[in-house]
């Protein structure tokens, strides 16, 4: 059930770090990608776009997590997709309640 959820998240946040620092695999050997932080790749300081990184997610700047490298395509895409899910669930149901009365 839960228990794993609540032991593994933390343990997986500990483990990986900020940046994955502590991870061998995350260390980067080549130089074809930029600096991720470079500020020139981050518009308004949150969202990051840099054309040249094949990357589709990178890490955020602050915090935990990942963010949308918003200069590829797949990440416009799968936000599209994300937002076509959303409107056709409250379509589907607005149809379906008003299928109810």
């Amino acid at each position: 059930g839960i228990l794993p959820i609540t032991v593994v998240i933390p343990v997986l946040y500990m483990r990986i770090g900020q940046g994955g620092s502590r991870l061998k695999s995350a260390k980067r050997t080549d130089n074809k990608a930029a600096n991720y932080d470079d500020d020139r790749y981050w518009k308004l300081g949150q969202f990051y776009y840099n054309r040249d990184d094949p990357a589709i997610f990178v890490e955020k700047r602050f915090g935990i997590g990942y963010t949308n490298n918003w200069a590829h395509p797949v990440s416009w895409l799968m936000m599209g997709g994300l937002l076509v899910l959303i409107v056709g669930s409250l379509i589907a149901t607005f149809v379906a309640s008003g299928s109810a009365h």
